[in-house]
């Protein structure tokens, strides 16, 4: 396994590891899943990212808004700026609509 930013120091083969602890593929594997389900760990978590996978982060013009996942441009402005600071912050946010009565 590689990690997507091949010019980061971090890019190793999951192979280079096994074989230098002597263990199965499966054993790396499996305390791989592990260490990333413990630290939620994903490609774009702001907590673990370096700044170049923040600055090239997908989901970051985007917003939930009941359930869907909208452009934040197509918010009005002030909910734009509620989800700024929010951010700023390392909180997410999601908007959900009243049902009507």
């Amino acid at each position: 396994m590689l990690c997507p930013n091949k010019g980061s120091n971090s890019n190793i083969a999951s192979r280079s590891i096994h074989n230098h602890f002597g263990t199965k593929s499966s054993t790396v594997t499996n305390k791989a899943a592990e260490i990333k389900k413990m630290f939620n760990l994903w490609y774009y978590n702001s907590e673990f990212s370096t700044g170049h996978m923040q600055e090239n982060d997908p989901f970051s013009d985007l917003v939930m808004v009941d359930d869907l996942m909208l452009p934040l441009n197509s918010l009005p402005e002030y909910m734009q700026t509620i989800v700024k600071e929010a951010r700023a912050q390392g909180k997410e946010i999601a908007f959900t609509s009243e049902d009507p009565e």
